[in-house]
């Protein structure tokens, strides 16, 4: 009986060195140590699925905010104070192809060479500034230029007060060729 009872016990404890606790998991029918890895496997690929699932929601409110304040931002910008021109209404401007949607226009000029210096003066204090070339000879000065309606109204706020922004500055708003 007692070579029985350590037969026994060495093809136990020879069991459990050889599958460890998934010999009684399974006699007990619970899961294995390899269906507990597949499950948190699953559930881990799960979670990266709704994290990537939520980087992509926040990532189109993110936008959709964006687009939301670029529209209430135009819509502001006629709001400014400044006259308000679309390029297809100034009579200078045809055929030539503007760069940016919005610029600041602070002035036009009939010497070039004082534009330029001009532009140069006003490039010097942090402000780009683009020179329009009319076709009848004369020169405008734009600043500000930008195609983001926001970014505009952050370039008009900078500028405002400056020396070179004259009351009859104007604001030239590209139309869609």
């Amino acid at each position: 009986m007692k070579s029985r009872i350590l037969t026994i016990s060495a093809f136990v404890l020879l069991m459990l060195s050889l599958t460890g606790c998934d010999f009684f998991r399974v006699i007990a029918g619970r899961p294995t140590s390899a269906d507990i890895a597949a499950r948190a496997e699953r559930i881990a690929q799960h979670e990266e699925n709704v994290r990537k699932e939520q980087a992509r929601k926040d990532s189109v409110a993110a936008v959709q905010q964006a687009l939301e304040a670029r529209k209430a931002a135009a819509a502001s910008i006629e709001t400014l104070g400044y006259i308000v021109r679309p390029s297809d209404q100034v009579k200078s401007l045809n055929g030539i192809r503007l760069e940016h949607a919005y610029s600041l226009m602070i002035g036009t000029y009939h010497n070039v060479d004082n534009a330029e210096k001009l532009a140069e003066s006003i490039r010097e204090q942090g402000f780009p500034t683009d020179v329009i070339r009319y076709f009848s000879g004369a020169v405008a000065l734009g600043t500000c230029a930008t195609d983001d309606p926001v970014e505009f109204i952050q370039f008009m706020e900078k500028v405002k007060g400056q020396s070179f922004c004259r009351p009859d500055a104007w604001i030239l708003k590209k139309v869609a060729e």
